[in-house]
């Protein structure tokens, strides 16, 4: 009995810290996303494309570097990125079609 009660506690214990962590991770992608709007507004403002394949390419390079120096599944971050990447052209796209 006193081993699953220990166990309970430590799992709660260390689904707190991921709760934590989740919290940590949505407030980032939230900021994230901010600036990815005041990029979109800069970009309508000088009439500059949405897409930079260039910035794009550079970006992923770099978060899969820092997944190999960190032992993150670099697939993981690759397809984490993308989708962050879709939805700041997604954002930027409004942006660009709005009055």
């Amino acid at each position: 009995m006193e081993d699953v009660s220990h166990f309970e506690i430590e799992l709660k214990k260390l689904r707190d810290e991921i709760d934590e962590i989740d919290r940590s991770l949505v407030r980032l992608i939230s900021e994230r996303m901010r600036v990815v709007r005041e990029i979109g507004r800069l970009k309508k403002e000088f009439r500059k494309p949405v897409v930079d394949r260039e910035r794009e390419l550079s970006v992923i390079r770099k978060v899969l570097q820092m997944a190999e120096a960190e032992s993150v599944n670099t697939e993981l971050v690759l397809k984490i990125f993308s989708l962050l990447m879709e939805e700041s052209r997604r954002i930027q796209r409004e942006i660009e079609r709005s009055g």
